[in-house]
Order: C-alpha cells, then sequence, then structure tokens
C-alpha cells in the first residue's frame, strides 16, 4: 500500500520536483545544461544492440563499481553493448568525464516521479538494470523491473535504514522482491536484507575494497612535497559546511603544540571556498589557496584545496589524515581510498555513510575515532609524535584492503546471466 501512496505522491508533486531543480540548479548543484536529463530529456541516441545500466549516487559508488564495469567494457560477449551510467552529483559527472571509458555514456539519473522515469526507460530500453546504492529510488526499481532483470550490489543497509524499512515491512518486501539478485555489502547488511525478502542473497562482497587507487598527478605531488618539506602535515579531506570552524579550533590548540605543523583542507564543495578563507582570517591564520598558487611559493598556516580530483595526489603526500563529513551529521566519506594508500586516518563521530567499514576498521585498530575538536588535536598531537603509532595504524589499515579479487569475477558472471 505504502509504495502505491509514494507512487501517487511522487505523481503529484511533479512540478514542486521540477522547482526543485531548477532552484538547486541556481545552486550551482546542477549541471547548467544538462539539468535537463533530470526530466529525461537528452539529445543523445541510443546505441544499437544491448545495453547495461549501471546507477550509483556519487563519486565514491562510481569509482566501486568500475572493476564491474572493466570486465563488461573487455568480456567478448559483450563487446556490441554499451554501458550507461547515471548518477546524482555534479562531481561523479566530472570524475566521469575524467575516467574517458570506451564505450560508456553518461546521464543524470531522473527525478523518481512515474511518468519522468517511464519515458528514460523508453529512450533507453535497458537490457539490465543494475543499482549499485544505498538510497532505494522505488518508481526507477518498480518501472525497471517491468522491463529487464534488476539487480542490486553493494547493497547497504544501515541501522537507521533498517529501522525505516521495518516500519514499513510489507512495502520493504515488495520493493526488495523486485530485484534479480541482490549483493550484501556485508553480513551486517545481509541479515537486514533477509528481514525483507526470500529470495537467495549472493556471498556479501563491498565493492569499494576493490577499488583502484585514486589517481594523482606525479608532477603536483612533487611541487607540493617541496612546498611542505620539514613541515608536520595534517590533512582534512572533504570537509562540509560546520565542520571547518570545528577543525580550526583544533588546528589553534594543535599549532601549540607542534609549532611547524601545516593544515590541509580539501573542501568537499569548492565553491563554498570564500566562506572557509573568511573562517581562517577570523582566526587570524594564513592561508593559500590552491586554486590561485600557480607559483606554489608559501603554503600559510592553512592550504584551501578548492579544485576538484586531486585527493590521490593529496593522500600521497600527507600520511595524516581527517576524513570529513564526520565531525558534522552528513555522515563521514570513504575511508578506504586513504586507507589504500596507507595513510593514517582519523575520523569524527557521525560515520553512519560507512559504519560498517568502520566497525571493521576500529576492530583492527585501523583507525582513530574522535568526538569532538578537542580529542581531534589531542589525538594529532600523540600521532606526529609517536611515528610508530602512526606507522601501525596506516598498516593496519592497508592490510584491511587485501582482498580475494576472483569474488568480483563469480558476482559479474552472474550479473551477465541477467542481461538480456
Amino acid at each position: 500500500m505504502f509504495l502505491w501512496i509514494y507512487r501517487f505522491l511522487s505523481f503529484i508533486s511533479l512540478p514542486l520536483l521540477k522547482i526543485l531543480v531548477f532552484y538547486r540548479k541556481a545552486k550551482g548543484k546542477e549541471h547548467a545544461t544538462r539539468y535537463i536529463e533530470r526530466f529525461a530529456q537528452t539529445s543523445l541516441k541510443r546505441p544499437d544492440g544491448k545495453l547495461i545500466w549501471f546507477h550509483v549516487a556519487s563519486v565514491g559508488e562510481l569509482r566501486a563499481i568500475l572493476p564491474i564495469v572493466d570486465l563488461c567494457i573487455n568480456d567478448e560477449e559483450l563487446r556490441s553493448s554499451t554501458i550507461l551510467v547515471t548518477t546524482m552529483t555534479l562531481t561523479a559527472s566530472q570524475l566521469f568525464v575524467q575516467l574517458n571509458l570506451t564505450r560508456v555514456i553518461h546521464q543524470f539519473v531522473p527525478l523518481d516521479s512515474p511518468s519522468i522515469v517511464r519515458r528514460f526507460l523508453e529512450h533507453w530500453k535497458p537490457s539490465c538494470a543494475i543499482f549499485a546504492e544505498s538510497e532505494i529510488w522505488p518508481n526507477l526499481i518498480f518501472e525497471a523491473s517491468k522491463r529487464c532483470n534488476v539487480a542490486l550490489i553493494n547493497a547497504t543497509i544501515s541501522n537507521s535504514s533498517y529501522n525505516k524499512w521495518s516500519l514499513i515491512s510489507s512495502t520493504a518486501k515488495e520493493v526488495f522482491g523486485l530485484f534479480s539478485l541482490i549483493a550484501p555489502a556485508s553480513n551486517r547488511s545481509a541479515q537486514r536484507i533477509k528481514k525483507f525478502t526470500v529470495r537467495p542473497l549472493e556471498k556479501p562482497i563491498n565493492l569499494k575494497f576493490f577499488a583502484k587507487p585514486l589517481p594523482y598527478d606525479e608532477k603536483l605531488l612533487r611541487r607540493l612535497q617541496e612546498l611542505f618539506q620539514n613541515r608536520n602535515v595534517l590533512l582534512c579531506a572533504s570537509t562540509h559546511y560546520g565542520e571547518e570552524s570545528k577543525l580550526l579550533r583544533a588546528f589553534s590548540i594543535i599549532r601549540k603544540q607542534v609549532p611547524d605543523v601545516a593544515f590541509i583542507i580539501v573542501l568537499r564543495h569548492p565553491h563554498r571556498a570564500k566562506a572557509v578563507s573568511d573562517l581562517i582570517r577570523a582566526e587570524r591564520l594564513t592561508y593559500t589557496l590552491k586554486s590561485a598558487d600557480s607559483n606554489f611559493e608559501k603554503a600559510g598556516d592553512v592550504y584551501i584545496v578548492d579544485t576538484i580530483g586531486e585527493l590521490g595526489t593529496f593522500y600521497r603526500l600527507c600520511k595524516l589524515v581527517f576524513v570529513g563529513g564526520s565531525l558534522v551529521k552528513v555522515g563521514g566519506h570513504n575511508i578506504l581510498e586513504p586507507a589504500m594508500l596507507e595513510c593514517c586516518i582519523i575520523t569524527g563521530r557521525y560515520f553512519h555513510n560507512f559504519e560498517e567499514i568502520v566497525s571493521t576498521f576500529q576492530e583492527s585498530e585501523a583507525i582513530v575515532t574522535v568526538n569532538n575538536h578537542k580529542e581531534l588535536a589531542a589525538q594529532v598531537i600523540e600521532l606526529l609524535n609517536a611515528p610508530l603509532l602512526m606507522d601501525k595504524y596506516s598498516h593496519n589499515a592497508s592490510q584491511l584492503m587485501t582482498v580475494e579479487h576472483q569474488i568480483i569475477g563469480d558476482l559479474f558472471l552472474k550479473l551477465k546471466q541477467l542481461i538480456t
């Protein structure tokens, strides 16, 4: 019953959803010209042959599916097929351009309203739909399941999501019953999903463990190493609104004990650079904007990275990393990316987007967790003064990234059987 209520409400609220897209476009959160793809309008024609559709939310999920996408591209039987990847965010679309994948098309995912979803599916006519996202979009899944096999891979059900689905368990069973294949990301998610489906689940596999290390700019890395040579450096990656002020308070405490410390902030949303610069000036600190520092002559107290796609370079530069979105209620970001590059990782208390991965790291003493800026400052001071302790955390994190890649091949073969 709830599913049909949702479908009805998403139908009658379409005018409001369209207004929301235009509002987001005005705020720079939708593509300036391609925003019409959210309404399932596109200038691209569907290529001939089979079309395999992957849907992911953002950058982390896009990187996670790349091993499966590579297998599709290189499989002899699928050489005449095209791959369609839909994403939610601008940053994911920018990463897609950088990847320069062969026979792969990118579109922004359509609004989850019945008429728009049907228009999208009638245009692209997917031979198989593969979802790799923690958010479940009922209209997308319902309409796609009427036209082709639908799979859910890297399926993650957080504790809060599980509690919400439990309130509408009959609807949850109906939605999860639409999938032809479900591959959970972990044993914990598998146990939760089993409450909502009688379908046998695939062996748990977290695709983010299989993602390739982030790319980097070798020339930029050398210049940064010269810029920060002989200095202790704390990298704060993917920070959010409300978080930088807490980080700057921590930095003020740290620099009293470690005077030579440098602070690098990689903004999750680069357009916030001016607001963060104002915060830094208010703290009477000096700063440098990466986008404005073409000569790399000085770093200042705080180095603001207001550019996209360079975390791989900065993770290779810095041994000690705080992963943002975790001192505010965003839910954290991908800790596996710095783990692959043998960083010592710190996270705040809000890591519900990655709770299962963080729990695994905590059990293996591969991550440091803090509750507030004071604890962050204390932990950073301790780690900077104890290189062996930092090495222990980074080594344990790196060890967790060693997995059996045959599991990926097994999953691909099962997905391949769903392509019609």
